[in-house]
């Protein structure tokens, strides 16, 4: 199972993408926000999608981003998370991604448009 989670090193460990996964949903899992994730129900080239269930019973969409993916590595050319740096983590921009997305969605559900 830790192999799943971690790469080992030879100077140490690092977190996946399902070690990051794990973190987050164990974050949502305590803090009473989800119940149980049942089941992958979408692919893209920048994030998994996954049913859920929340703590009170109702039906949720969790979705992991995946930036870094083969078809997905222009990401440097087309989107303004690097900026100037030389230097990045996939799973330091996949978390800026969501976050930026995440703010976006806010806006306009506060300014009235459906959104999920």
């Amino acid at each position: 199972m830790y192999k799943a989670l971690l790469i080992i090193l030879d100077d140490g460990y690092r977190v996946n993408y399902k070690g990051y996964d794990y973190l987050a949903i164990n974050v949502l899992l305590r803090r009473g926000k989800l119940a149980e994730v049942r089941q992958k129900i979408g692919v893209g080239k920048e994030s998994d999608i996954f049913l859920c269930t929340g703590a009170n019973g109702e039906d949720l969409i969790l979705k992991v981003a995946r930036l870094g993916r083969t078809s997905f590595r222009t990401i440097k050319n087309n989107r303004d998370y690097i900026g100037t740096r030389t230097q990045y983590n996939w799973l330091y921009l996949s978390r800026i991604a969501s976050q930026k997305e995440f703010c976006y969605m806010q806006a306009l559900h506060e300014a009235g448009f459906p959104t999920p």
